[in-house]
């Protein structure tokens, strides 16, 4: 766009009576006398007038006359003077009134034709467009270079950023800054407005963009990719309005940001491909095949080997939250290794790692609608069962606990491996079974929870509970009549054992 400055540099003469706003860009030049011009403006002119209806206006009638101007968004008003025209100067009613409200006030002299103010500024707008036209032509070869480096992301933004002379951010779906480029750092300030927009544009998919104002920057944000849902987004905020050439360039660095995006699509697709069929071959102990696989896949063809000890992650969850789980790994530090791949349902995301990374990526994992179970470590060839204790821990996961790991759970004994519903369920029915008989639950609790840690032996029951050895062995059948079951066997025990642990487990405390 062409400013009041680069008029005022023309050599078509012109006066500054007060010009606060140089930098106000001239879309056009209009020339109109009536009193309310308003109307017939549309923003951005450089009006011009003689001031012919104006003779004995005093400054509240100038000033009503220049709120209408600035309303109407003009960028500077050309007042002509001269012995034959209506003012030989311009009026101080009008001065006043500019300065207060700040709308640049130029005086055009006699010798200054109005035609003459239209065709300098015709001709730096035909400037402007060339110079524009082959800044855009030289843009368009400069982003299809940067589109080939290997940061193509950052290196796209730089180049745009530069052409716009504003602030360009490349986000992912969830706010988060995957390249920036700029200097104008005043522009940041809109930063969670943008993001803010991301979120509420996620819905609309690839049709995402919308474009506002926050004074004084002005903002344009839009959909990146060629698949649903969108896997970025392009936010471009500069000082002023953009100009045709400046929006054409944010289009075409769009459009080669999603084809570099489509291309990192595929070889995460493949690389995907290969996590998947590893993981199938270590589940099959075929350690061996699952190292060639992954030698084949690296660009240098280099002969891989797993790790001696590694660790299986089993995270489910909402769809989304997996997916964003998956490529949170997927882009993690090369230094940890590890292979992730999705559960053919999609419903569960399973990662193998080096046991000594396990517990820094399930951390990592860790977010709220994502339950993670940690399986024990093991030797690669012994991967399925990694994957079956894996498997166990994120059963027992929960809101309130979303890392579980396996160590803890055995270290925890049997109870600990059955959902708390269910185990609870076990320990109510089994031992309700003792409400209906003549000694009463309570007393019958205390004597089989004797019982069981005395190993089954009457005398040693007799003494801990005080009480006659026949008594002990009249109140055992009682127990055992009203479970049905006989406490000479292991199982019926083991059962009777697991839920009197469960009801102390469950037992109100205080």
């Amino acid at each position: 766009m062409v400013s009041v400055a680069d008029v005022l540099r023309t050599p078509v003469e012109l006066l500054v009576v007060s010009c606060p706003h140089p930098e106000a860009q001239v879309r056009w030049v209009a020339t109109n006398e009536l009193s309310e011009p308003a109307p017939f403006l549309e923003g951005g002119e450089l009006l011009l007038c003689t001031g012919l209806p104006t003779a004995g206006w005093d400054t509240d009638r100038w000033r009503a006359y220049v709120r209408d101007l600035v309303g109407s968004r003009i960028s500077a008003l050309g007042f002509a003077t001269g012995p034959a025209l209506t003012h030989g100067s311009v009026p101080r009613g009008l001065v006043t009134a500019c300065q207060e409200v700040g709308l640049n006030l130029l005086e055009v002299p006699m010798v200054t034709s109005f035609v003459s103010v239209s065709q300098a500024v015709a001709g730096l707008i035909q400037d402007r467009e060339r110079h524009e036209a082959r800044e855009a032509v030289a843009l368009q070869r400069r982003l299809a270079r940067a589109a080939r480096r290997r940061d193509a992301a950052r290196s796209i933004a730089d180049e745009l950023a530069s052409h716009v002379r504003g602030r360009v951010w490349v986000l992912g779906p969830d706010g988060s800054i995957l390249a920036r480029a700029g200097t104008a750092n005043a522009h940041n300030a809109v930063l969670p407005e943008v993001r803010d927009q991301v979120s509420a544009l996620r819905s609309r998919g690839l049709a995402a963009t919308a474009g506002w104002v926050s004074p004084p920057t002005h903002v344009t944000l839009q959909a990146v990719g060629l698949h649903e849902p969108p896997e970025a987004y392009f936010a471009v905020a500069t000082s002023a309005a953009m100009s045709e050439y400046q929006r054409a360039a944010v289009q075409t660095a769009t459009a080669l940001l999603s084809l570099e995006l489509e291309r990192r699509f595929e070889r995460r697709e493949a690389a995907r491909k290969v996590s998947r069929h590893v993981f199938d071959l270590l589940l099959e102990g075929e350690v061996r095949a699952s190292e060639l696989v992954l030698s084949a896949a690296t660009p240098t063809g280099d002969d891989l080997r797993l790790p001696r000890r590694i660790t299986v992650l089993r995270v489910r969850g909402e769809g989304e939250e997996l997916r964003r789980a998956h490529a949170a790994i997927e882009s993690g530090s090369d230094e940890l290794w590890h292979l992730a791949a999705m559960s053919a349902e999609g419903g569960e995301l399973r990662v193998i790692t080096a046991s000594p990374e396990a517990g820094e990526l399930a951390s990592g994992l860790a977010r709220p609608g994502l339950h993670v179970g940690v399986g024990c470590a093991v030797r690669p060839d012994d991967a399925r069962r990694a994957f079956s204790t894996a498997g166990f821990a994120v059963e027992q996961a929960s809101a309130a606990r979303p890392v579980v790991v396996w160590e803890d759970l055995s270290a925890s004994g049997l109870t600990s491996l059955v959902s708390v519903e269910a185990r609870e369920t076990f320990s109510q029915e089994l031992l309700g079974r003792l409400d209906g008989t003549a000694t009463g639950r309570a007393d019958l609790t205390r004597l089989a929870t004797s019982f069981l840690r005395n190993h089954g032996r009457i005398h040693s029951v007799a003494r801990e509970m005080d009480m006659h050895r026949n008594t002990v062995r009249s109140r055992v059948r009682e127990i055992e009549q009203a479970l049905g079951v006989d406490l000479d066997d292991p199982t019926a025990r083991l059962n009777l054992w697991a839920a009197l642990q469960i009801s102390v487990m469950t037992r109100p405390t205080g």
